[in-house]
């Protein structure tokens, strides 16, 4: 009988609940201490957001690009005029321009009968006659000071070949020596050509013209050469404006 007690008080115990663990709070990360001096306030620095442009952003191209010489330029400096022309220094580098003009023209003037005009005469700067086209300035004249080109032109073919023309067209400009000067030459076309006059040049002038036919045009030009005249590239330019034929 006592252990049929026994075994029917193990079977009755009454079961203890499972003891609960307790809950652990996960520690939160502690934030780095302001490097701050005491008694100063906390200064928060926001980094500035890019403006938008509107354009993609450039990618780097590993050159490091430089300032145009335009930007660096400064004034020209005189270093001495005289009654046509005077010598500048900009940047260190010395250039010469002339004075009271508005430009230097060159005229392509071919008569009816296929003859360019040419002109020869003595240049003090190279001390040797030289062949050239008929060419002159513009605005050096007294009350014309804003002369335009093309009246220019005109006005410089009637006084160094006597001719007249019907037609005054641009062709094309460039500088003459841009390492040296700034002057630009302006090329035209003389087209309905009509003699009228002797030429030669005004008064300060010794022009000899030339009417030469363009069938042999290149072959006069080497002859004059081989007899010790220069001949002015612009020339050739002139030519190759002309086109073939």
């Amino acid at each position: 009988m006592k252990k049929k007690a026994a075994a029917k008080a193990r079977k009755t115990k009454p079961k203890l609940p499972t003891p609960k663990k307790p809950a652990v709070r996960a520690a939160s990360k502690a934030k780095p201490a302001s490097r701050t001096r005491p008694g100063s306030a906390t200064r928060v620095v926001k980094k500035p957001k890019p403006k938008a442009t509107g354009r993609p952003a450039a990618r780097p191209t590993g050159k490091t690009s430089r300032p145009k010489r335009e930007a660096r330029a400064a004034e020209a400096e005189i270093l001495h005029r005289g009654a046509h022309l005077q010598l500048l220094s900009r940047n260190g580098w010395e250039m010469c321009e002339r004075v009271d003009t508005t430009g230097v023209v060159t005229i392509i003037a071919v008569t009816a009968d296929r003859r360019l005009l040419l002109t020869e005469q003595f240049r003090p700067p190279v001390r040797r006659r030289v062949i050239e086209m008929p060419a002159g300035l513009a605005g050096d004249v007294a009350g014309q000071e804003h002369e335009d080109l093309a009246v220019a032109a005109r006005r410089e073919l009637l006084e160094e070949t006597g001719y007249e023309c019907e037609r005054m067209d641009f062709v094309a400009e460039g500088p003459s020596s841009s390492g040296l000067t700034s002057e630009i030459v302006t090329f035209f076309r003389a087209t309905g050509l009509r003699w009228v006059g002797p030429g030669g040049g005004d008064g300060s002038e010794d022009i000899q013209l030339h009417s030469i036919p363009l069938s042999w045009i290149r072959g006069w030009l080497r002859e004059r050469e081989t007899a010790g005249i220069l001949v002015d590239p612009k020339v050739y330019a002139g030519l190759y404006f002309l086109g073939p034929g």
